[in-house]
């Protein structure tokens, strides 16, 4: 649903996203999920709870494993998720 929201609201209010500061790349999600948008919201909840998961193991590891935990998350999401 938060695609959704999301992708509706960048398109409908500019104070939202202006172009090419969007968070989520949707024309790269398209193009990489065919068109499925059953698909595009099973990737991005996979990266929400994975994201959710290295944010909740920030707390609990030793503070010198933070940078590699951000990391993660970072290259996931320039990978498949963010505006090029």
């Amino acid at each position: 649903m938060a695609y959704m929201y999301y992708h509706h609201a960048a398109a409908t209010r500019p104070d939202v996203a202006r172009v090419g500061e969007e968070p989520i790349d949707f024309t790269h999600l398209f193009c990489m999920t065919l068109g499925d948008h059953g698909l595009e919201r099973e990737v991005l909840a996979l990266f929400d709870r994975q994201a959710h998961m290295l944010i909740a193991r920030m707390g609990e590891v030793d503070p010198s494993s933070v940078p590699a935990l951000a990391h993660t998350i970072k290259v996931t999401a320039a990978k498949g998720f963010s505006a090029r």
